[in-house]
Formats: C-alpha cells, sequence, structure tokens
C-alpha cells in the first residue's frame, strides 16, 4: 500500500459530523476501529486522547444495559503464546482507559485476547494494530 492510500486527503473534506458509534455499536453488535495503536511487543497504548474510547463509554453510560468485550490483537512475528498473552494485557489496557479515563463501568467490560488469529491485516500494514 502506498502512503498516499493510506493518509490521502481531500481538497474538500466537507463540514465536519459526530461519528454514529451508537448506531453502529447497537445495530451491527460491534464496533472496529483501528484508532488505538501500541507500542511494537507492548501494552502501553500510544497518544494520551482516544476519542473512540470517550464515545464508548459515553454510550455505556447512556444504556445501563450495554456490555461490551474488548477484543485485543497482536502481529504474528514471534511466540503465538506470546502473543496472546500481549493481546489479552492489550485488551486489559484499553479496559483500563475505558473505565479509568472515560468513567464506564468496569463490570460491563469483557476482554478477549486474540494475538495473531485471527488476523486483522498483514503484518505489513502501517498502523493497524488492534
Amino acid at each position: 500500500m502506498s502512503e498516499s492510500f493510506l493518509w490521502r486527503t481531500s481538497p474538500d473534506p466537507g463540514d465536519s459530523f459526530e461519528y454514529p458509534y451508537e448506531l453502529e455499536v447497537k445495530g451491527c453488535g460491534q464496533l472496529f476501529t483501528y484508532d488505538l495503536e501500541f507500542e511494537t511487543n507492548s501494552d502501553q497504548l500510544k497518544a494520551s486522547e482516544w476519542p473512540v474510547l470517550g464515545a464508548v463509554a459515553g454510550l455505556m453510560k447512556k444504556d445501563s444495559a450495554l456490555k461490551i468485550r474488548v477484543a485485543g490483537h497482536s502481529d504474528s512475528i514471534g511466540d503465538p503464546e506470546a502473543n496472546k498473552r500481549l493481546a489479552v494485557r492489550r485488551a486489559e489496557a484499553v479496559k483500563k482507559v475505558l473505565a479509568g479515563r472515560y468513567g464506564a463501568d468496569a463490570g460491563r467490560i469483557t476482554t478477549r485476547g486474540w494475538g495473531a488469529e485471527p488476523p486483522l491485516a498483514d503484518n505489513a500494514t502501517k498502523g493497524c494494530v488492534m
């Protein structure tokens, strides 16, 4: 993939709009995000603000019956069992941010670590780590 494809810009991006997280979560039953990145071989989230997590926590506050599962992934380099353990730690790190920073009810968040299986993207895919 070329950089121009990954980071393309539009000469006229149009008006800003709020992403319909609630519709996606409730209508589709899941929300995939590539907005969460981790350091290589680490469970430390990059960045200091995660709007998608704030939005999900907001949905959980709005709907007290909503429960979510955070699925962590890793690349396929190295030992598969170590990658699965890393994926579990990554999912737990996201849960911690949802509850600690954004006030989501941790009791309604479960986690699962998948490791490299099933793959979300090729190891060469830039930015697709969770």
